[in-house]
C-alpha cells in the first residue's frame, strides 16, 4: 500500500509514513528506493535495447539524463496495481481474505481509482445471487490459465 500511495496517489513521504504508522519519512524513502531499484532491474531484463534504463536512472537519482520517467502517470495508465474485477467481486461478496481486502479497499477508497470504482459500481448493481456464477466462471478460468502456464513452463524446461 505504501508503493500504491507513492506511485498511484503521488503522496509525499511525510504523509505516507504517518498514514501507515512507519518510523519516519526515511522508512518511506527506503521503500521507494527499493521499489525503483527493482523496477530498474526488471527493465534491464525486459528491455535489452536499454531505452528504459536512462529514464529509470533519472527517477532513482543514479545518473543525470534528459529523459524523465513519469512513474505516477505510467502506474495509473498501466493500471499496475488495479485489482482484477474478480477481486472486487469477491470483496463485495465478502469472500476476500483480510490482507487482499485491505489493499483493495485502500485502492478503491483512498486512491479512488476511476477504473476500479467503475468495476465496483457495475458489480454493486448485480444481485448477490448473480455474482456467484460470475465468481465461479472467474475461478475456473483462472485455474485453466494457471494450468496452461505450468504446462508451458514444463515444456520450456524440457527443451
Amino acid at each position: 500500500m505504501v508503493i500504491e500511495a507513492l506511485f498511484h496517489g503521488g503522496w509525499r513521504n511525510r504523509d505516507t509514513w504517518k498514514r501507515f504508522g512507519l518510523k519516519d519519512e526515511t522508512a518511506v524513502a527506503g521503500i521507494k528506493f527499493r521499489a525503483l531499484k527493482r523496477l530498474r532491474l526488471l527493465a534491464e531484463r525486459r528491455d535489452p535495447s536499454g531505452t528504459l534504463i536512462p529514464s529509470i536512472a533519472e527517477a532513482t537519482g543514479e545518473g543525470a539524463t534528459h529523459l524523465e520517467l513519469g512513474v505516477m502517470q505510467a502506474w495509473k495508465s498501466g493500471r499496475v496495481s488495479c485489482p482484477a474485477r474478480y477481486w472486487v467481486a469477491r470483496l463485495i461478496a465478502g469472500k476476500l481474505p483480510q490482507e487482499p481486502e485491505e489493499f483493495v479497499r485502500f485502492h478503491l477508497e483512498e486512491m479512488k481509482c476511476d477504473f476500479c470504482q467503475a468495476n465496483l459500481d457495475d458489480l454493486d448493481r448485480m444481485e448477490t445471487t448473480d455474482q456467484d456464477p460470475f465468481l465461479d466462471r472467474m475461478q475456473a478460468s483462472t485455474v485453466d490459465f494457471l494450468r496452461s502456464q505450468v504446462g508451458s513452463e514444463r515444456k520450456r524446461s524440457d527443451e
